[in-house]
């Protein structure tokens, strides 16, 4: 019956269509991340927006 629940939730969102702009965001020690979605940008091009902003003490060190 679990199984079925589960199933069921994410069949129903997977498919409720999205009509505007989206935004999600998390907070970390170091960075903050906010996660755009845009559907007509989405469909148009077929990407999304990801913004990072560094937070942390000091300068940033970018190593490869």
């Amino acid at each position: 019956m679990f199984v079925f629940a589960v199933l069921f939730i994410v069949t129903a969102c997977s498919r409720t269509p999205v009509n505007d702009t989206v935004s999600f965001s998390g907070e970390g020690d170091v960075w903050d991340a906010r996660y755009l979605f845009d559907p007509e940008f989405y469909n148009d091009k077929h990407q999304n927006w990801v913004e990072l902003t560094y937070v942390g003490d000091g300068p940033f060190e970018f190593d490869l």
